[in-house]
């Protein structure tokens, strides 16, 4: 539920137990994350730079863990590219609507996406005109670019549902379409009138002109519109909306991408069944339906733990928080972009890897980046703002034979107690010294080996 314990959030559990610190994450408001913002970097010229450093160091620092976990996946969900989008401001508002509204419900968020000045620049609804016409007299038809992609990636998926996340298939077996090509065309149209405002850049939502929006009647999925004229085109939007959070395949495609990013990447039908069931029935509360995920049976079973990779982001947010490291967002800017994980640069409106395959993440030649940039966090000089004291970790917790330094930092760093051999090579490493370059050769090893690399 965050990108990896640090002793502080471990105590916190132990003391709260589970099922309290679940409720406390789950309502971040009441959690005073000062301490945390306290240490994120203030704003410079290099905006782009700076709001990514900050977001990196909330996923550091933050106490509110799942608030920051949830911010990622809808950013990884809803993919922005600042690539295209060429705005800082706009992407930081993206940001902190995402992190408003992560926990909320569900239907807040496709409305405020779909008004969103980055998302309206990076899938071309930018001033999309519903009233064009050519030389000859016939209606342009508008850009169909996030109408398709609204569907197709952000609420049904490319392929109808049954609840438990199953394809509902023809009698050939091949898998019904959830939406058509009119489908998208006539949201489309129900779209259109809206454009970015570069004087009002931290405002979320783009400003509506209904000169530019198509009032005419529509039909989507089934739903005749009768079409909105002056002003009232923007409430097209939520009809839009409604539209699809009544579509039955929508609950089991979002409850099995929660299930994906959260959990496991191969969840049992039953468990999509009963998270989607839970979104169906409460209409769309994202925090209901999480709180349904991570107490399910299934959740704590042995075909779930410590059975996924750790995407990049968890893989390196989660090795500084255990070391308890201190960084200014730098070195993450740098390591995340290595790793193709750099927050606000997906590279593709398909982001950075679809669910189910964070594998594509942890082929060969980004596990020795990994490995590389592992080193990095480890030297004694730091990397960019980024260090840890294993001075003071061996000094502080009283260090002094290789046997306690491995038991310390696999403590430290592994979700399960390292195996007999591997931690027999790493006392062997050591070779009988306590010294901070061993300790930081050590703690180098542990994060390069595949039992941190488990989730």
């Amino acid at each position: 539920m965050g990108f990896g314990a640090n002793p502080e959030a471990l105590a916190r559990l132990l003391s709260l137990g589970w099922p309290a610190y679940l409720q406390e994450q789950l309502n971040p408001l009441i959690i005073d994350d000062s301490a945390a913002e306290a240490m994120i970097p203030a704003t410079i010229d290099d905006w782009d730079w700076t709001t990514r450093r900050q977001w990196y160091c909330r996923m550091v620092y933050s106490k509110r863990q799942l608030q920051e976990k949830m911010t990622l996946l809808w950013h990884e969900h809803f993919a922005v590219s600042n690539e295209k989008v060429a705005n800082p401001c706009f992407m930081q508002t993206y940001e902190n609507f995402l992190r408003t509204n992560a926990l909320g419900n569900f239907r807040d968020l496709l409305i405020g996406m779909t008004k969103n000045q980055a998302m309206l620049r990076w899938l071309d609804n930018d001033y999309n005109n519903g009233q064009a016409y050519d030389s000859q007299g016939k209606l342009i038809p508008p850009n169909e670019n996030y109408a398709r992609e609204l569907m197709q990636l952000f609420s049904l998926g490319s392929a109808k549902l049954r609840l438990n996340g199953t394809p509902i298939t023809d009698a050939n077996g091949i898998a019904l379409q959830p939406y058509t090509e009119i489908d998208v065309q006539q949201i489309a149209r129900a779209i259109t009138g809206w454009h970015t405002n570069y004087d009002q850049c931290g405002a979320s939502e783009g400003v509506f002109e209904s000169y530019l929006h198509d009032p005419g009647s529509k039909t989507i999925l089934g739903v005749t519109l009768n079409g909105r004229s002056g002003t009232d085109g923007a409430l097209e939007v939520e009809d839009v909306i409604n539209i699809l959070m009544g579509q039955p395949t929508l609950a089991p495609y979002i409850a099995k991408m929660l299930i994906q990013k959260l959990a496991t990447e191969t969840p049992t039908k039953s468990y999509v069944r009963d998270v989607a069931a839970v979104f169906r029935s409460s209409n769309g509360d994202i925090k209901a339906t999480v709180q349904a995920l991570f107490l399910h049976p299934d959740f704590g079973s042995s075909a779930v733990v410590r059975s996924q990779f750790r995407t990049p982001l968890e893989y390196l947010v989660g090795g500084l928080r255990a070391l308890g490291a201190y960084t200014e967002g730098s070195a993450l800017n740098d390591w995340g972009a290595r790793c193709h994980h750099g927050i606000y640069y997906p590279p593709s409106v398909f982001s950075f890897y679809r669910p189910g395959s964070k594998v594509t993440l942890v082929n060969t030649s980004l596990v020795t980046m990994r490995d590389r940039i592992a080193d990095e966090m480890t030297v004694s000089w730091g990397y960019w703002g980024t260090y840890f004291d294993a001075q003071a970790m061996i000094t502080t917790n009283n260090l002094q034979t290789p046997a306690q330094c491995v038991d310390f930092l696999t403590d430290r760093l592994l979700t399960a107690s390292v195996q007999k051999t591997a931690r027999a090579q790493l006392i062997s490493y050591m070779a009988g010294q306590v010294t901070e370059d061993k300790f930081r050769g050590v703690t180098w090893l542990i994060l390069c080996s595949p039992d941190f690399q488990r989730n």
